[in-house]
């Protein structure tokens, strides 16, 4: 909408007030930006911290290390502490969590099935991928209830 306003048809003070509210608009922006960087920072370093001391412990060691799965373990800990308020653990305890184990291991057939969405359709209505899916929708229903007593 501002934009819409060219120099030849504004005054000098509809120019100050459109300079005002893009700028607040901004300070706004950065401040929400600077407020969550400040709050997840530790809870980041937390995590980084942990894999770094994998990978220097390996390095140590002079042992082979599968970085693909620290790296993705490391991604379900942060993802799993910022939506939950609780983290995985799968970088310090080496086990995932059973529902992260059963998505991955199903990721191949949700792939197939979101890139055929007309045949998801019908197999979702099958009871054991109801089942399934349900499991999961009450997994995770549960885990934001428990985030929400905490008040995270």
């Amino acid at each position: 909408m501002w934009s819409s306003i060219s120099t030849s048809e504004s005054t000098g003070t509809e120019l100050s007030i459109i300079k005002v509210c893009l700028s607040s608009e901004i300070v706004t922006g950065r401040d929400a930006h600077f407020t969550a960087l400040t709050e997840y920072s530790p809870l980041l370093s937390k995590h980084y911290g942990i894999l770094l001391r994998i990978l220097t412990e390996h390095a140590d060691a002079k042992s082979p290390i599968d970085a693909s799965n620290l790296l993705m373990d490391l991604f379900f800990d942060i993802v799993s502490d910022l939506t939950f308020g609780k983290s995985f653990n799968a970088l310090t305890e080496k086990q995932r969590n059973p529902i992260i184990g059963e998505f991955l291991l199903q990721q191949k057939a949700v792939g197939f099935m979101l890139q055929h969405m007309p045949l998801f359709y019908l197999v979702r209505c099958l009871p054991f991928v109801q089942e399934r899916v349900n499991a999961w929708i009450g997994w995770y229903d549960d885990a934001l209830k428990q985030r929400r007593k905490v008040g995270h």
